[in-house]
């Protein structure tokens, strides 16, 4: 049996906009093995997001799936419709997003949002949706369920409001747990004991983890591996260790130094992204990059497997 759960090949996806059409993904290409965790890197615009929201199968309406597959789990959910399928992703594919002051309604009270979204995928009865919620919120260790569950979202702090988000995301029992920047809006302390019981939650349901991030320290503490992307596309992937401490790819290198650290300045990467409208002949990153070659800006980079890593790069040979 295959040790692969999701399968990206060769995805295409643009956003249909009145400003022209964002090319958002572009010809990519990921592995994701059952039971591993891993990070999604880059600045922002580079297509994380849009990624994950395929994979999810929750893209926004004006985005379309132009090319390429996605396989889940043995089925090919990157246009199939149907409501079985759906019903299918919706259960085993959980996700926890950015801000969880917008995962939740302000009109509602928690606990009718945990039984309306468990009694709907898990076709489970009010009573047991409610016992479900329970131990779903004890699970991410809310002390004060009952106080959580009658509570309207703005009475919560953002860390708890956080963990009640990863516990309906959970309490589905979902085979893959997606996190999109699930602690940029969260301060320092909290930041960190959210990763935390992320790593716990993961360790001990068996899950498959997909981190969307811009925080290496983030990448480094989480995950067995790394996603880096640009301009929508995958640039570098390897072990996480391997691509903290020998970068391959120029881009990847930019991210590391424009990290902060104590003793030393960081090092912005010059420019900017590149209009997500355009086609690009060579590489996105040619007008930022310091190793630059002539040929960068005329022929599309090269793909090669070195050191345990696939990079898209000319610098490299291969094809």
């Amino acid at each position: 049996m295959s040790s692969i759960i999701i399968s990206v090949r060769d995805l295409v996806v643009n956003y249909y906009t009145f400003g022209g059409v964002i090319k958002a993904l572009r010809e990519v290409d990921l592995d994701i093995n059952h039971g591993e965790s891993i990070c999604i890197v880059g600045e922002s615009g580079s297509g994380k997001s849009t990624l994950v929201q395929a994979i999810a199968m929750i893209l926004p309406q004006n985005a379309v799936i132009e090319r390429g597959s996605i396989i889940y789990d043995g089925i090919d959910i990157s246009r199939n419709n149907s409501l079985d399928v759906i019903s299918k992703v919706r259960r085993e594919i959980g996700m926890v997003f950015q801000d969880p002051a917008t995962s939740f309604s302000p009109l509602f009270p928690i606990k009718q949002q945990f039984v309306d979204v468990l009694s709907e995928v898990l076709k489970v009865t009010t009573e047991e949706a409610l016992m479900i919620s329970e131990e779903a919120l004890k699970n991410v260790r809310l002390i004060e369920v009952e106080r959580v569950l009658n509570s309207y979202p703005h009475e919560l702090s953002g860390g708890m409001l956080q963990r009640a988000a990863l516990a309906l995301a959970l309490a589905k029992k979902p085979k893959v747990l997606i996190a999109d920047e699930p602690t940029t809006n969260l301060d320092v302390t909290t930041q960190a004991e959210i990763l935390e019981l992320i790593k716990m939650l993961k360790q001990k349901h068996g899950l498959t983890l997909i981190m969307v991030t811009h925080n290496f320290g983030v990448a480094a503490q989480v995950c067995d591996r790394v996603v880096v992307m640009y301009a929508g596309m995958i640039f570098e992937e390897g072990p996480t260790r391997q691509v903290l401490s020998d970068p391959l790819h120029p881009y990847t290198r930019g991210l590391l130094t424009a990290v902060p650290r104590i003793g030393r300045l960081s090092t912005p990467i010059p420019g900017l992204l590149p209009d997500p409208r355009e086609d690009f002949k060579g590489c996105p990153f040619y007008s930022r990059c310091s190793n630059a070659r002539e040929e960068c800006s005329t022929q599309k980079p090269s793909r090669v497997v070195l050191r345990e890593r696939r990079v898209f790069c000319h610098l490299y040979g291969g094809s």
